[in-house]
């Protein structure tokens, strides 16, 4: 009975943060990875709810740990618990701030020009101004900015 299947290998790449929540069980894979946009209304009288919601909306998660625990649901018939790690966010910043390791508050990059190709990554919809985050990795990719702004691509964890 009892006891949980993981990944072989454990835990590899730049993905850090670990939370436990429940998905439905048609999906409870190890590998299985999505993307989190919230939960319907429905779910707001449900028993589960908070261990549901934990994630953050936007983010991209992997499951590393099935468990064991299977619970009914309104919504998917049934979920069950598992343990998945947060992907790093990617994005754009200063290259004066862009050193590994570094925790900054999130401001983002202003900017106007709604056809460039980075404008997304200069102010990721995941990341909330003026919240602590850390920067995981920076990445070797040039960013050519329109505006002759001097940015690095990087990897961004929420803390």
């Amino acid at each position: 009975m009892g006891g949980s299947r993981k990944a072989s290998q454990g835990y590899r790449g730049d993905r850090v943060r670990q939370f436990i929540t429940a998905i439905p069980n048609v999906t409870a894979k190890v590998g299985f990875k999505f993307s989190f946009y919230g939960l319907p209304p429905e779910c707001k009288g449900c028993r589960l709810y908070n261990l549901c919601s934990r994630l953050r909306k936007g983010c991209t998660y992997e499951v590393i740990e099935v468990r064991n625990i299977k619970h009914p649901c309104r919504i998917h018939d049934l979920v069950r618990v598992v343990k998945v790690v947060m992907h790093p966010i990617k994005g754009l910043v200063s290259s004066s701030i862009a050193v590994e390791g570094m925790v900054i508050t999130y401001e983002g990059i202003s900017c106007e020009v709604l056809e460039c190709p980075y404008y997304d990554l200069c102010s990721p919809l995941e990341l909330l101004r003026g919240e602590k985050i850390k920067i995981i990795k920076v990445l070797d990719e040039s960013v050519r900015c329109p505006k002759g702004k001097t940015l690095r691509l990087v990897l961004l964890e929420p803390l």
